[in-house]
């Protein structure tokens, strides 16, 4: 079976989904598909940015995301999506509505959160665990209570907020990813796809 395309609607603007607000104050939009695409070169410095080269000196004086780098799985999807063409794709809500979400879509949404939650201790049958985001079984088990802390920005009806410990703490996440997210249950949270 060939490799899935990778495409800026589908893959490349989820990925920029949570650096939108920042950049937008510096007159970048990384959910536009022209923006991106004649900046690639630029942003493919800024993204390797945090690596260091013989010198141990940074590679890019800035680097995005500023506070961290991308995992090696995004710039591998960046590089796969500029080897291919840059394909544009369709955008995700003109997705046909039997487009199944895996867990593997979900781990790219959780990828810059893993490792700070793997702080957080959650109670399991077994007793207190790590919350491994990356742990498929250990995600569908909890997914109620995840559910509930990345909706936990949202206010009822006397606005106060859902839960008092939101996720990702820094700022609320993309909404195409909390929709991901969501479908991702309602379908019954596929693993995979059979090949």
């Amino acid at each position: 079976m060939a490799d899935p395309t990778i495409t800026f609607e589908e893959h490349i603007k989820p990925m920029f989904a949570d650096y939108q607000a920042v950049m937008l104050k510096h007159g970048v939009d990384l959910l536009d598909y022209a923006t991106v695409k004649n900046r690639h070169e630029r942003m493919t410095v800024l993204m390797h940015g945090h690596e260091r080269n013989e010198n141990g000196e940074y590679i890019s004086a800035r680097r995005m995301p500023t506070t961290h780098p991308f995992p090696q799985r995004k710039l591998d999807i960046w590089a796969k999506w500029i080897a291919d063409g840059m394909v544009e794709g369709k955008p995700v809500a003109e997705m046909p509505a039997d487009t199944l979400i895996t867990f593997d879509d979900i781990k790219l949404v959780f990828e810059d959160y893993r490792d700070s939650m793997l702080e957080v201790k959650i109670a399991t049958p077994t007793g207190l665990v790590p919350l491994d985001l990356w742990d498929y079984e250990l995600v569908k088990s909890q997914n109620e209570h995840i559910s509930s802390v990345l909706h936990g920005r949202e206010t009822d009806e006397n606005g106060v907020p859902r839960s008092s410990h939101p996720m990702p703490p820094a700022n609320a996440l993309a909404p195409q990813n909390l929709k991901k997210w969501d479908n991702w249950v309602a379908d019954g949270m596929i693993k995979s796809l059979a090949v």
